[in-house]
């Protein structure tokens, strides 16, 4: 059965809309008063409601507004719209509260049709998202689930949810519910599989983690994310050299993804013993993607582990003199100084680093919510888009490397590690 949702009548939306905003307020009170006038005969006193909440709106009395659209007809379509439409507006100005009372109010409405219920319990359940009261907002939703399987933007809201609250099986569950619906998004089933592996290794559940891998990889065998949490369960396992070969493929997948994976990477040698081994696996990918200033930085990380202090700065000077404002590659340099160089050698470089500028570009931004960041994630931490992590405009036109693009899945889970 369909939603009530999309039945809406257009031209009531409208008004309301200019209404509420504000703007054409003499032409819209216009509209309204001869809609009043031909409603009248047949509904009484409906339309003289209609102008009266529109007047509290104005006003800023919004609970005058609810109060008189409980005054229109019960259950009728005109009704309903302007009642959902009034609280959408509620709910885009920040008034969540009210946005409440009022879906509860149009919940309490005797006789509401099963659509009318329907789309009251989505927007409420909306609410309650909003809120942070996720327990009934998810409730509500389910029910709405439930009596339409059909309804997307119920399984859609579902599926947010339990990735906000890190349930990513369940959250696995809905988006499979959805594509049955026929909206696939093979990108962000992996993300969601991958997120269940890893609250799975932390459980110690280490086979049903390889199972939960398995379906990541079945959903997009070229999603890096995967790749990555399949590279931890072979960690968790103590098997390090297979490790290191998932961690190798999901840096050919995501080459901009090191500096999330590179503790990762560390584990992996560290289990067979060998930083030597690091160097040469990095220097390797440095032979490939010579401009690549993270892969500098990384090496001159290992370099340091190995105690070749010199040769770390070295890199980190190589790195400085093509990207003079990175500031990853600034703080490694100054660390390195701080362990041990001389009082002359920390003066020389302190006046070199005291040059940089006060607050340099960060080498990562989101493409969705411009957020900028100093490292990669395959989820947005401000808006939870997946897969929008790139490298800032100020990194690609200093040599950075631009990533393939792998598409939007929305949103949360994860990043690599």
């Amino acid at each position: 059965m369909p939603c009530y949702r999309p039945w809406v009548d257009p031209l009531v939306a409208n008004l309301l809309w200019a209404a509420l905003v504000g703007m054409a307020v003499g032409a819209v009170l216009g509209v309204l008063l001869a809609a009043s006038g031909k409603k009248r005969s047949a509904e009484g006193g409906e339309g003289r409601a209609y102008l009266l909440s529109f007047r509290y709106v104005l006003e800023g009395d919004s609970d005058g507004a609810i109060d008189e659209l409980g005054k229109t007809g019960e259950g009728s379509p005109d009704g309903l719209a302007a009642a959902f439409a009034l609280g959408a507006f509620f709910r885009r100005k920040g008034d969540l509260v009210r946005a409440v009372r009022l879906h509860e109010s149009i919940l309490a409405t005797p006789d509401l049709p099963a659509e009318g219920r329907r789309s009251a319990r989505f927007e409420l359940g909306v609410d309650f998202r909003r809120l942070g009261m996720f327990a009934r907002s998810i409730e509500l939703l389910e029910d709405v689930a439930r009596e339409a399987p059909g309804d997307r933007e119920a399984l859609r809201e579902l599926r947010e949810i339990c990735e906000e609250i890190g349930d990513w099986e369940r959250a696995a569950l809905h988006q499979a519910r959805l594509e049955a619906l026929g909206v696939s998004s093979p990108s962000l089933s992996a993300h969601l599989h991958a997120g269940h592996s890893r609250k799975l290794i932390a459980e110690q559940r280490l086979d049903d983690a390889a199972a939960a891998v398995a379906k990541a990889l079945a959903a997009d065998p070229l999603s890096a994310d995967a790749k990555v949490a399949e590279a931890e369960v072979f960690l968790a396992r103590e098997d390090g050299v297979a490790a290191i070969g998932a961690l190798a493929e999901a840096l050919r997948l995501r080459p901009e993804a090191l500096f999330s994976i590179f503790p990762l990477l560390e584990a992996g040698f560290a289990a067979q013993g060998s930083y030597e081994e690091l160097e040469a696996f990095l220097r390797a990918r440095l032979e490939e993607d010579p401009g690549d200033p993270f892969l500098r930085i990384a090496l001159s990380r290992t370099l340091r582990r190995r105690r070749l202090v010199a040769d770390a700065a070295a890199e980190l000077r190589a790195v400085l003199e093509v990207h003079p404002d990175l500031a990853e590659a600034r703080l490694e340099l100054g660390e390195i100084l701080l362990d041990g160089a001389t009082a002359q050698e920390m003066r020389t470089q302190l006046r070199a680093l005291l040059k940089g500028p006060g607050n340099p570009p960060r080498p990562f931004a989101c493409s969705d919510c411009a957020m900028e960041l100093t490292q990669f994630f395959f989820r947005c931490p401000r808006c939870f888009a997946w897969d929008t992590i790139a490298r800032s405009d100020a990194s690609r036109k200093s040599g950075g490397k631009e990533p393939a693009d792998r598409g939007i899945g929305r949103p949360g889970a994860t990043t690599a590690t």
